[in-house]
């Protein structure tokens, strides 16, 4: 009977261990930018070259976080071409509190619009 049961349990850990291998990645959770823009905690702010300073600017991008709460990725959706390296350089450094979904760090997926207004 120790014998059987020691088999099974060897059994039923190889099966396992073998799933979680073969087992696909899991997508990033789709998650609002404003629920995201709660879990910020650094927030980095574009510099603008002197001649290309607006006095207001909206970008909007698409954005990978990881499950350690930096950017991964981000893709601008619409923005200005000529504000848009300094937008991506400044999220870039962006950090945010890890989203968590039942209790464990997930990657996120997430579209925010960033705007900036100096008035004028």
């Amino acid at each position: 009977m120790i014998r059987s049961c020691s088999s099974l349990v060897l059994s039923v850990v190889m099966a396992v261990t073998l799933y979680a291998q073969d087992a696909p990645a899991r997508k990033p959770v789709r998650v609002s930018g404003g629920v995201m823009a709660g879990l910020l905690v650094k927030r980095v702010f574009p510099v603008f070259p002197a001649h290309g300073r607006p006095q207001s600017s909206v970008g909007i991008f698409h954005m990978i976080i990881g499950k350690d709460g930096h950017v991964k990725e981000i893709t601008p959706i619409r923005c200005d071409d000529v504000l848009k390296a300094s937008y991506m350089d400044a999220i870039r450094q962006w950090e945010y509190r890890p989203y968590l979904l039942n209790g464990e760090p997930v990657e996120v997926e997430t579209t925010i619009m960033y705007e900036i207004n100096w008035g004028g």
